[in-house]
C-alpha cells in the first residue's frame, strides 16, 4: 500500500487491496445509493463488465444509463456535458480503454461530474504503470486498477483508490473479519477507518508478494521512462500499420501503449501466422480488430518484426 500511495500519488489510507476492478466498481455503486432516476453516464470504450453493472442496476434500481459514443475512436468532452445533468451521480470511464487505448481526460471529466455533486470513476488497469500520474490531482474519486498488466504481477489484488475526502461517507457493502481495527466486548468490532475498511475477505497473498516486487521495480525504472519508451514505440507501430493501409481504431496522437486495427482479414490464418513468429496479441470486436499493447521489455525490433510480417499479411 505505501508504495503504490507514494508512486502513484495517493496516501497509505486511500488505498486499499481488492481481488478486482469489477469488485471495487461494485463496491461504490452500492455506496453511492443509488435511486430511482439517478443516471450514470459511461462511454462506449468502456469494459464490457460496466455495461452488465449497470444494465442490471437499471432493472434492479430503476436507473438510467447513459452511454456516450465514440467519435472515430474518441469519447469527447461535450458529448460527456450533453447528456450529463443534475441527476448524474456517477461517470465512470476506463481511463485507458481495452478497446483502443484512448486516453480519457480525467480531470475534464470530474470538473463535470462535480459540478451537479456528482462521482468520478476510473478503471485503471490499461493506466496505471504506463505513465507517470498523481491520483489526487487527477480529481478522480475513485480508480482501481489490477496486479496483472502494467503492474507487472499475477491475478488477484487490485489496488483500490477512494480519495481521503470519502471515506467517512463511502462505506462497505460486504464484511469480513479483515476489516475489523478493534475488537469489544459482547463480539462488537470496530471497523478500519482508511480505505483497508473495504478489504472485506483474505488476499491472495502470494499476488500481493509479487506486486511488492514489481512496485519497487517500476520505480526504479521510472514511470516517465516507461511512458517515454513505449508510446514512441507505439506511435512508431501506428505509422506503421497506416502505412501498409490498414484501418486504425485507435486515434492519431494517442499518448498510450495500446494501437488497435481492422485488419480484414481472415482471423485464424492471422492467428496462425502471428503465433508462428511468436507474436501475442490480442483479436478484438468478434476478431475483426487486432490490439497491440506495447510494454517496457519491448523494443524497435519488435515493431519492426511485427510490421513486417503484417506487410505479408496486407
Amino acid at each position: 500500500r505505501v508504495k503504490f500511495a507514494e508512486l502513484f500519488g495517493a496516501t497509505r489510507d486511500e488505498v486499499a487491496l481488492l481481488f478486482s476492478t469489477s469488485d471495487a466498481e461494485n463496491i461504490v455503486t452500492s455506496a453511492i445509493d443509488l435511486k430511482a432516476g439517478d443516471n450514470v453516464v459511461i462511454d462506449e470504450l468502456h469494459f464490457i463488465t460496466t455495461f452488465v453493472l449497470y444494465r442490471w442496476l437499471e432493472q434492479a434500481k430503476g436507473i438510467e444509463l447513459r452511454i456516450v459514443p465514440h467519435t472515430n475512436g474518441r469519447s469527447r468532452i461535450q458529448d460527456f456535458e450533453s447528456i450529463t445533468d443534475a441527476r448524474t451521480r456517477l461517470i465512470s470511464v476506463a481511463w485507458v480503454s481495452n478497446r483502443n487505448g484512448y486516453r480519457h481526460n480525467l480531470p475534464a471529466l470530474a470538473e463535470l461530474v462535480h459540478t451537479n455533486g456528482g462521482f468520478l470513476f476510473a478503471d485503471g488497469i490499461q493506466a496505471l504503470g504506463s505513465f507517470p500520474t498523481n491520483l489526487r490531482e487527477t480529481g478522480a474519486d475513485f480508480v482501481c486498477a489490477n496486479s496483472y498488466k502494467y503492474l507487472l504481477a499475477s491475478w488477484g489484488a487490485a489496488p483500490f483508490f477512494v480519495r481521503e475526502e470519502h471515506l467517512d461517507r463511502i462505506t462497505p457493502d460486504r464484511f469480513g473479519h479483515n476489516q475489523v481495527s478493534r475488537s469489544l466486548p459482547n463480539y462488537n468490532f470496530e471497523l478500519n477507518t482508511s480505505a483497508e475498511k473495504f478489504e472485506y475477505a483474505g488476499l491472495i497473498y502470494g499476488t500481493v508478494a509479487q506486486l511488492n516486487a514489481a512496485l519497487g521495480y517500476i520505480n526504479q525504472v521510472g514511470l516517465s521512462r516507461i511512458e517515454a519508451h513505449t508510446v514512441a514505440l507505439a506511435q512508431a507501430l501506428r505509422n506503421g500499420i497506416a502505412k501498409l493501409g490498414y484501418s486504425m481504431f485507435t486515434p492519431a496522437n494517442n499518448p498510450s501503449c495500446i494501437t488497435s486495427f481492422d485488419h480484414g482479414l481472415d482471423p485464424e490464418h492471422i492467428r496462425r501466422v502471428l503465433d508462428e513468429e511468436n507474436i501475442s496479441v490480442s483479436f478484438r470486436e468478434r476478431e475483426t480488430q487486432i490490439r497491440a499493447s506495447v510494454g517496457m521489455f519491448n523494443n524497435q525490433d519488435d515493431i519492426d518484426h511485427f510490421l513486417q510480417v503484417l506487410s505479408r499479411l496486407a
